[in-house]
């Protein structure tokens, strides 16, 4: 299962098929966050008025900034798999499960591709949620995760 995350071809046209413009993504591999990038990240990835989660915001300020720095280098570089090719391939069961308010991937664009192996006719689109669909709508989240655990062989 995958959410918030566009399967997209290696480098950075791959980055701009997935992800929708938006100048607060221009420090999210910075191995260093201020303490207003830190809020900003829990704003994209939980809507507006969620800097007050002090939970949320205290997993962003304890993640590895090297690990940010890597992710996106990598991203950029085109140092991944295809993985617009993968879902197209793989005979693996895959649910794909995003907000449909999500601010930072193209929907649309993971709506356009071919999956050989999708759980759903359609990859899942959770009103009221954003990036973060597994903690804005954790019970909906959960519900479908217990489905589509109990469909695997």
């Amino acid at each position: 299962m995958i959410f918030g995350t566009p399967p997209i071809p290696p480098g950075p046209e791959g980055a701009q098929l997935g992800f929708l413009p938006n100048p607060e993504m221009a420090y999210t591999g910075n191995p260093t966050l201020t303490d207003e990038q830190i809020e900003g990240v829990v704003a994209l990835a939980l809507g507006p008025g969620a800097e007050r989660d002090v939970f949320y915001t205290s997993t962003v300020r304890r993640t590895d900034g090297i690990a940010r720095r890597y992710m996106v280098d990598a991203v950029l570089a085109g140092l991944q798999v295809d993985q617009r090719e993968l879902v197209a391939t793989s005979p693996v069961p895959l649910a794909i499960i995003n907000g449909a308010d999500d601010p930072v991937i193209n929907l649309d664009y993971i709506d356009s591709l071919t999956y050989r192996s999708l759980w759903t006719p359609r990859p899942l689109r959770l009103a009221g949620a954003g990036h973060g669909p597994h903690w804005q709508r954790h019970e909906q989240f959960n519900e479908l995760l217990r489905g589509f655990l109990g469909s695997l062989d």
